[in-house]
């Protein structure tokens, strides 16, 4: 299944979007700052809680509806985001050889 463009912009809009959160997240907490916590991991573990693995299992267990099940990452965000990792992985091998 292939992504549109607007699945694609607002699934790195969204990363954008949760790095600035991380970033505002650590300069504020000092405890991650004295860890040397990145912004990466604080967006990593924020966009956990976002999405269906902690968010969609609460929204299920305390409504009982599909309200909001999926988390607030959209599905189709979902499938951009699993086919970043090969991209990735792809540019930084051919980059490595160059």
């Amino acid at each position: 299944m292939t992504a549109a463009v607007t699945d694609v912009f607002t699934a790195f809009l969204l990363i954008g979007v949760v790095l600035v959160l991380a970033k505002l997240i650590r300069r504020h907490v000092h405890v991650f700052r004295r860890l040397i916590l990145p912004a990466s991991v604080i967006g990593g573990v924020v966009a956990l809680f976002i999405g269906p693995q902690v968010w969609g299992q609460l929204a299920t267990t305390f409504d009982g509806s599909a309200f909001l099940t999926e988390g607030l990452i959209l599905p189709s965000v979902q499938q951009v985001w699993s086919q970043l990792p090969v991209l990735a992985i792809s540019a930084a091998v051919a980059a490595s050889f160059h």
